[in-house]
């Protein structure tokens, strides 16, 4: 009989890990089972459960507007790993750089160390990569590594974020949704409660943690997890907006750093004060702990509502190295007083420029979506004038802009230059260019940047830009109006084509007329075309969901289309003889429709020139209920005419 390998009494019976497999007694399995004794990948140690009442995930919810396009994800929960608790974080270098008074560059040297395993990360509290990721499956391999909290007033962004082993490149995702933070061995209670939203709707949920953590504006990092090995992690935020109070002058950038993790160790902290400012006093570091319950009691469906951040207590110390063995948020309290009178800064857009729309955008989406943003900074107590310009080298008109400037005030100006026809006409690549700006005060340049800056092809669809971390997104499909030429020449051709088969067009008088007309159309454009199946949409990058799309013109050119070039040429031959089309897209795919007087009706383009118009009508009315259903809901109907209401016509090179 072999005995157990801890009392060496009674029969041993189950392999035990953390004995290395050796036989251990059920006794004494029960009575040391624990997550600090325990290796937890054994099939004895129980896995940790929630009680989630509704089993609703709060990250998957958003607001969008039907206006804007724009959509605003909810706060999110993200609960530590209990593993987390026998974890030790090793900060060897904290190097903390002020580029401007609102950009701060950070960078770390991180050692993790532990005498868990890295595949026991989430292994037995599973239930947390649901919570955490939703149906992101692709990230249940990331794990929490950094958090930075900002005040009520205040939102960072990132601008550029690296994560290195080796001087090699690790995978990481960024986040700048807000994160609700539970720390190990939290459970989670959600309990709904609606109250009125945008346009009537009820849409809040408050959640309950029995357990303790942090909650706020947040930006996080999560990556895998790498033990007894230097990982630097560099990134630079900043914060676009700010008040100047004209009776103390002194700024601080108000972060917040977590490192979630129970044992934390930071050996040094340097910093470098932003140029044109002075430090106000000796830096400080205030230390927060985690409170005991967290309720979510407003949902940001819009910026103004932000979160402070949850405390129980605080304490101030300053020293050379800190070490703690429980979770803290570390304050580092920076007050800069200018030395300058004035200050301009500049943040520009790290997504690409779709030239054939991009005019359009800046019609619907200039408060959402601009090429850049400049702030001007007064510190004086006088009125101050500047000037800004502005221009997208080769393919841009110059932005000039004059502007007035209180004592003790910001003001920030979008930068939206107009592109040039005559070279977006002839651009059919991506053009790597650079966006330069220079702003002028009081007869002196106080800024003068050149960035790079990138213009896609002028067939290239943006369909939606969306934000790395899933916080928002804009969804620009509506825009795909400006394919839709009811007056280029080749439209014109098919309309007499199809108008000499039956004696005449745009006579219609009730549905049977303008459905005679609209099969002439379509048998006209099925003589000479074909479907071909290129993909529906690709992206330069994971953020940005972009298409190349051809023109009426150039689809009758080519004698083929895919699903959405077929879609735009059938809605242009509408809407050219006075019927109100509108472009229906699913996933994946698109097709048209039309409002008769007492009816919507749609038709599958795929199918020209390969069935009968009756035969694309019933594919497409099919297509049609298949996705307009509560389970799917997944249909999108854009009414061209709507959209021209808006001032959204076709550019002049695709007629």
């Amino acid at each position: 009989m072999e005995k157990c390998v801890v009392c060496n009494i009674r029969k041993g019976k189950r392999p035990c890990l953390t004995h290395g497999n050796g036989l251990i007694c059920t006794l004494c399995c029960g009575s040391n089972r624990s997550w600090s004794y325990c290796n937890t990948l054994c099939r004895f140690f129980p896995e940790e459960e929630r009680e989630n009442i509704l089993g609703i995930q709060i990250g998957q919810m958003s607001i969008k507007s039907t206006e804007t396009g724009e959509a605003i994800r909810f706060t999110s929960n993200c609960f530590l790993p209990n593993v987390f608790e026998f974890f030790t974080c090793t900060i060897k270098n904290l190097d903390l750089k002020f580029l401007n008074s609102q950009t701060l560059s950070v960078e770390a040297t991180i050692n993790f160390q532990s005498k868990k395993i890295p595949d026991e990360v989430y292994f037995k509290d599973k239930w947390k990569k649901e919570e955490n990721w939703g149906s992101f499956k692709y990230l249940y391999d990331y794990y929490p590594l950094f958090f930075i909290f900002t005040e009520i007033n205040y939102k960072v962004f990132p601008l550029k974020t690296e994560l290195l082993m080796n001087s090699h490149h690790l995978d990481f995702t960024d986040s700048t949704v807000h994160w609700n933070v539970g720390m190990p061995f939290s459970k989670v209670k959600t309990k709904q409660k609606p109250i009125s939203g945008p346009q009537g709707l009820n849409i809040q949920l408050e959640e309950y943690i029995d357990g303790h953590g942090f909650r706020g504006n947040n930006y996080a990092i999560f990556s895998s997890i790498h033990l007894n090995v230097d990982l630097k992690l560099k990134f630079v935020l900043t914060c676009q907006e700010r008040d100047i109070d004209a009776d103390d002058l002194a700024l601080n950038f108000p972060i917040k750093l977590f490192f979630p993790f129970k044992d934390v160790i930071i050996e040094n902290i340097n910093h470098i004060v932003p140029p044109g400012f002075k430090l106000k006093k000796k830096p400080s570091i205030n230390l927060y702990n985690p409170s005991n319950k967290i309720g979510l009691n407003k949902v940001p469906i819009q910026p103004k509502y932000k979160h402070n951040l949850v405390y129980d207590s605080k304490e101030n110390l300053l020293s050379d190295k800190i070490a703690l063995n429980s979770y803290k948020i570390f304050e580092l309290d920076f007050d800069f007083v200018p030395t300058v009178k004035s200050e301009a800064l500049t943040f520009v857009t790290t997504y690409p420029i779709p030239s054939s729309i991009y005019n359009s955008i800046n019609k619907l989406y200039s408060e959402t979506f601009a090429p850049a943003i400049v702030s001007v900074n007064n510190y004086s107590d006088k009125t101050i004038n500047a000037s800004i310009i502005a221009e997208i080298q080769e393919v841009s008109n110059l932005f000039e802009k004059d502007i007035v400037i209180g004592p003790f005030s910001q003001e920030i100006v979008r930068i939206t230059p107009t592109l040039k026809e005559g070279v977006i006409q002839h651009l059919h690549h991506i053009l790597d260019t650079a966006l330069t700006i220079k702003v002028i005060s009081e007869g002196k340049t106080i800024l003068r940047s050149n960035d790079p800056i990138q213009v896609l092809a002028r067939d290239t669809m943006i369909w939606e830009i969306e934000d790395p971390g899933r916080s928002w997104a804009i969804d620009l499909s509506n825009l795909v109006v400006s394919w839709i030429t009811p007056h280029a020449p080749a439209v014109d051709e098919v309309i007499s084509t199809a108008a000499r088969k039956i004696g005449g067009m745009g006579c219609f008088v009730d549905d049977a007329s303008m459905i005679k007309e609209i099969k002439a159309i379509y048998d006209t454009i099925s003589e000479d075309i074909r479907y071909v199946n290129r993909p529906f949409s690709f992206g330069t990058d994971e953020h940005v969901s972009t298409q190349r799309i051809l023109s009426p013109k150039q689809t009758l050119k080519e004698s083929s289309g895919n699903c959405i070039d077929l879609t735009v040429l059938f809605a242009s031959c509408l809407e050219a003889i006075g019927i109100k089309p509108f472009v229906v897209l699913v996933p994946q795919h698109a097709f048209v429709g039309w409002k008769c007087e007492s009816s919507l009706e749609f038709l599958e383009t795929t199918v020209m020139g390969i069935k009968d118009f009756y035969s694309a009508i019933e594919k497409g009315k099919k297509n049609y209920e298949a996705f307009n259903t509560p389970n799917e809901g997944n249909i999108r109907l854009i009414d061209v005419e709507k959209i021209r209401g808006k001032k959204i016509y076709p550019p002049s090179w695709f007629s």
